[in-house]
């Protein structure tokens, strides 16, 4: 299911201005917006190789949400999608044999493009995306069980007189466990609500199509 996290605002001014309950302002958005034009861009699913999908994305490689990018004057906005926050866009459920730079959040350096200095051969199409066409932006996603971990982190990390930052890099180096107790680490990694979403190159035209937003599956 595609979520727009854009129609939970609507929904919520809408509220505001006539009083509706919460379902009355969502179905009131959706049926306003339904045959708003929108863009998207057909991807393809990650190559697997035989190796075992993803059990959260089931190998697709993104969640299934969307966020909107707006779109220059008199053009219609642009469907994001995010990235699957357990794989990172790779669509594998192991990744021993995944290249450098498939996954959202990987260093952006020549192994990313598959090429090095002395292979000229293998150059990218697209130096700005690397031949993907589309680039990773970090961003932070909504995450009601991120947000209950990092509320008894921070609960742990003030009783002990740390400050977020000291968590920060305690939680860099792999060490909350040792100052805060066991399974601090674990909760700060719960805790992280860091999401990417999948921008469309500008190379990309020729997997863009403007459809209206009621030819996809789209939920407030």
């Amino acid at each position: 299911m595609v979520r727009n996290h854009a129609r939970k605002g609507d929904a919520t001014r809408r509220r505001a201005a006539t009083g509706e309950n919460h379902r009355q302002a969502v179905e009131a958005v959706r049926d306003d917006a339904a045959d708003e034009l929108v863009m998207f861009a057909d991807f393809p699913a990650p190559v697997l190789d035989g190796a075992d999908p993803c059990p959260s994305c089931d190998g697709a490689g993104v969640s299934g949400e969307c966020y909107e990018q707006p779109g220059d004057e008199g053009r219609p906005v642009l469907l994001v999608e995010e990235m699957c926050r357990t794989c990172r866009g790779c669509g594998r459920a192991d990744h021993e044999e995944c290249a450098p730079g498939i996954h959202a959040g990987d260093d952006e350096d020549d192994e990313r493009f598959g090429y090095t200095d002395d292979q000229e051969d293998d150059e990218p199409s697209c130096y700005s995306c690397g031949g993907k066409h589309f680039n990773f932006m970090p961003g932070i996603g909504e995450d009601q069980q991120a947000e209950a971990a990092r509320a008894e982190l921070m609960e742990r990390a003030h009783a002990q007189g740390m400050t977020e930052w000291d968590v920060m890099g305690a939680a860099t180096f792999g060490e909350l466990d040792q100052v805060l107790g066991a399974g601090a680490q674990a909760l700060a990694e719960a805790a992280d609500t860091t999401t990417y979403l999948r921008v469309p190159c500008g190379c990309a035209e020729n997997l863009m199509r403007t459809v209206r937003r009621s030819e996809l599956e789209v939920s407030a």
